[in-house]
């Protein structure tokens, strides 16, 4: 039964404080937007635990079903969904130096699958799954690297051309794009997925570039941001380098973009009225809107149907998960615990 804007406004409502459930036992929280439905525990997160440092955690969007998967005295962030959802990915310090691991969706198989020898970083999954690339710093160098999860062998993508940081895959698979400041002169590079054909598409000529990098759906454009004059603008650019747009042209900071499933909007945080909060705006920079009330929040993410937008907020004192319905704008608390999460990532949509 489709339910009225009313209706749904205040079965949201009170969805945030108990779980609203259908006969199946699945969260239920009858978002119009969602044709699949809603899983249990579609978020994961690091946490810090009291007495230790960060663990993963997942959750559901009402608040309910929380489990520590890693619960490691190591610190555990930064998790990754594989396409299908039954594994992540993530960054952990538990055999000394920081590395990659992959789990499943249970917390079970655990595994360094990067070997990295002094820091690994920033995963990324294949669209198809079968392969990891992350950002890995040895002796000599900072290189891209990818893992093929099948016999775990890494290969060096970029072998030592500068310094080189935060890869990303396209969404058909075919490419990557990464930062790189080969030449001296940081910028936005894209290569193909196995290393080949790599090209230098902007010039940040060694300012401060944030770390966005987010392939359009359609892999045709890249969303990323980049500073001059001390502040950051928010810019999308085609991936063959051409047609390059300023989409906030603002004196503040604009950062942190994400694209909405079908790539007509784009979310991102500014700090334009003296606070961070979250913005909604057309893919060509139009009809501006926030979308967030609180203070100090980041790191948003468009639900896998594009309905809902998860972040981060410090508006009780610590940052904690909080979600917001783009129907009516209405905002819930999703963690309340004042425990101090970081990196919310929802489970992609069951096929």
């Amino acid at each position: 039964m489709r339910m009225s804007g009313a209706a749904w406004l205040v079965v949201m409502a009170a969805c945030w404080g108990s779980a609203c459930r259908d006969d199946a036992g699945l969260i239920d929280t009858h978002d119009p937007h969602d044709a699949v439905g809603n899983q249990r525990q579609n978020i994961a997160f690091g946490r810090l635990v009291p007495g230790r440092l960060f663990d993963i955690f997942l959750v559901s969007e009402t608040g309910d079903d929380l489990v520590n998967l890693t619960n490691h005295p190591a610190s555990d962030l930064n998790p990754v969904w594989s396409p299908d959802g039954l594994s992540l990915a993530f960054e952990s310090n538990r055999d000394g130096a920081t590395n990659i691991y992959t789990m499943t969706a249970t917390g079970e198989n655990v595994r360094n699958i990067s070997a990295i020898e002094r820091r690994a970083s920033e995963p990324d999954w294949s669209p198809d799954g079968r392969s990891i690339t992350f950002q890995g710093e040895t002796v000599s160098s900072i290189d891209i690297y990818a893992v093929n999860l099948a016999d775990l062998s890494r290969r060096n993508l970029t072998n030592g051309d500068g310094l080189n940081y935060y890869p990303r895959y396209s969404p058909d698979g075919t490419r990557i794009a990464f930062l790189s400041d080969r030449n001296g002169r940081l910028g936005l590079h894209v290569m193909n997925a196995d290393g080949s054909d790599q090209k230098r598409i902007t010039d940040i000529s060694g300012v401060d570039a944030s770390f966005t990098l987010k392939w359009s759906p359609d892999s045709r454009i890249i969303l990323y941001s980049f500073s001059f004059g001390g502040l950051r603008d928010l810019f999308r650019i085609n991936a063959d380098g051409s047609e390059r747009t300023n989409l906030t042209n603002h004196p503040a900071d604009d950062v942190l973009g994400d694209w909405s499933p079908d790539g007509k909007e784009i979310i991102f945080q500014s700090n334009r009225v003296g606070v961070f909060w979250i913005y909604r705006m057309n893919s060509d920079g139009g009809n501006l809107v926030r979308i967030t009330s609180g203070n100090d929040e980041s790191d948003a993410s468009y639900s896998p149907t594009g309905g809902r937008v998860l972040f981060l907020s410090s508006r009780r004192g610590a940052f904690e998960l909080w979600i917001v319905d783009l129907a009516g704008l209405v905002e819930g608390l999703v963690t309340p615990t004042l425990a101090s999460d970081r990196t919310p990532r929802w489970r992609p949509t069951r096929k």
